[in-house]
């Protein structure tokens, strides 16, 4: 079940306390994104889920420029939901609690990709 319902909720969640700094006002969608690509970027989260890295090459520049409080919701419904899926799975995996196995797939990633100094 998606605890986010729509991207109000996503910005309120980033700018408000949420990983970032407490009153973090995003002028538009594209920002928002910005922070939630940030957040998918995260160790935690990029290990198990990296489709976000690519989220903005597939929506519409007039969604991605329009403030979050004004969007035409039906005319963007697909991409909301896109942006609304990747929110709920990039927040939920930053909330999870590392366990060792995480760790292990972490340190396996940054391996592979040649990242990793013990």
């Amino acid at each position: 079940m998606n605890k986010y319902k729509n991207l109000q909720e996503v910005a309120d969640y980033l700018g408000n306390g949420g990983p970032f700094n407490p009153n973090e006002h995003y002028r538009n969608v594209g920002e928002m994104i910005d922070a939630m690509v940030f957040l998918g970027n995260t160790e935690q989260v990029y290990v198990h889920h990296d489709d976000h890295v690519v989220l903005k090459d597939g929506l519409s520049q007039n969604l991605i420029d329009s403030p979050i409080d004004d969007i035409d919701e039906e005319k963007y419904a697909n991409e909301i939901e896109e942006i609304l899926w990747q929110a709920n799975k990039i927040i939920a995996l930053s909330e999870r609690e590392l366990t060792e196995d995480d760790e292990e797939e972490i340190k396996e990633d940054k391996l592979t990709r040649g990242e990793y100094d013990e």
